[in-house]
C-alpha cells in the first residue's frame, strides 16, 4: 500500500507500506476518531457561544476602572454606612455585594432569615430614598 504526503513546502512523498502497517494505522486513526468523539460529547468547545457562561466572567475590578471611579465608590459606602444601622450595613453587604444567600447569612451570624431579610429590606429601602 502507498501513502502520500505533502508538505508544506510543497514538495510530495510517496511512501510503501506493507498491509500489516495500513491494518496497525487503520486501527490507530479509529481509535483516535472515537476518542475525539467521546471528548466532543463530554466538553464544551470555547468556540461556542459564550452566553450563560457565568463562570467566565471575572469578579475583579476592570483595570479600566480608575482610581476616580474607586474613589466615588468608597464615597458612597462611607455615606452609605452612615444612614444604615450596623446590622443593616452588614446584612446588605454581605447580600447584595458579597453574594451571600438570606440563609447563609443567617447561619453564619446566628439569627434567622427572616431577621436578615427585615434587615436587608430596610437598608435597601433606606438606600433608595437617599439616591433619590
Amino acid at each position: 500500500m502507498k501513502f502520500t504526503y505533502e508538505f508544506v513546502t510543497g514538495e510530495i512523498v510517496e511512501i510503501e507500506v506493507d498491509e500489516k502497517w495500513d491494518q496497525i494505522l487503520l486501527e490507530i486513526d479509529q481509535r483516535s476518531t472515537r476518542i475525539d468523539r467521546r471528548e466532543t460529547r463530554r466538553h464544551q468547545s470555547l468556540n461556542t457561544s459564550m452566553e450563560g457562561s457565568e463562570w467566565l466572567i471575572d469578579a475583579a475590578p476592570s483595570p479600566d476602572e480608575t482610581a476616580a471611579d474607586l474613589d466615588a465608590k468608597n464615597r458612597l459606602i462611607a455615606k452609605a454606612e452612615r444612614i444604615l444601622t450596623e446590622k443593616q450595613m452588614k446584612a446588605f453587604r454581605m447580600v447584595c455585594i458579597e453574594k451571600y444567600t438570606e440563609k447563609e447569612l443567617a447561619e453564619t451570624i446566628g439569627i434567622s432569615q427572616q431577621a436578615v431579610h427585615k434587615h436587608v429590606a430596610a437598608a435597601k429601602k433606606k438606600m433608595k430614598k437617599f439616591l433619590k
